[in-house]
């Protein structure tokens, strides 16, 4: 045949040739035509047996692993200590008054060298620093540092000075001499009634 001959000519195996051309003469497998499909996790050697099984009742089995990259990563990412946190907002309590008190803050750096600058000046006497050292200092009392929490986060700085003044509006019982940079009156309205209502209850 042409196509035999020239196929081999140009350095095709005949024996490959051969095969390729007794195939076109064979009819085509009947396509399988499945009345269901169900996804199932993925089990070494059951999950083949399960599919053969319920391949002949004609359902088509699709499996998944429950296991997933992006999974395995992250688990694998080392997770910070609250340290070195960055670009947050912290609450952190004084718990001298019968009524929990609280200062809300926001820092770029690390929460581990903001807690420094906080213990320096509480220990110096600055109360100019922060509404935190002014109540610690005016009050002869303590603020846990090592008990933050930690509320919002954000890299774009303008992003986080507006959370720390929503998180300042919705928390009741602060410290804080100012509510932050300046928001929507209708925003400050609502969130002046949250906090209100906390502290009613």
């Amino acid at each position: 045949m042409h196509v035999t001959r020239a196929l081999s000519e140009n350095g095709y195996p005949l024996s490959l040739v051969r095969k390729q051309i007794s195939r076109r003469g064979r009819p085509a497998k009947p396509k399988r035509v499945f009345g269901a499909t169900v996804v199932l996790d993925y089990l070494p050697k059951l999950s083949e047996k399960l599919g053969r099984l319920l391949a002949s009742f004609g359902i088509r089995a699709t499996f998944r692993s429950r296991h997933k990259l992006g999974s395995l990563l992250s688990a694998l990412k080392p997770q910070r200590s609250p340290a070195e946190r960055t670009n947050c907002v912290y609450r952190v309590h004084c718990s001298r008054f019968s009524q929990p008190t609280a200062y809300v803050g926001k820092t770029v750096r690390s929460w581990g060298t903001r807690r420094r600058v906080h213990a320096t000046s509480i220990e110096s006497g600055n109360r100019e620093a922060s509404a935190l050292a002014q109540h610690a200092i005016d009050y002869k009392c303590a603020f846990d540092l090592s008990n933050v929490s930690f509320l919002e986060s954000d890299d774009n700085e303008t992003k986080l000075l507006k959370k720390e003044s929503i998180a300042i509006l919705k928390s009741p019982n602060l410290v804080n001499r100012n509510s932050g940079v300046g928001i929507c009156k209708a925003w400050t309205s609502c969130l002046s009634l949250i906090s209100y209502r906390k502290r009613l209850s």
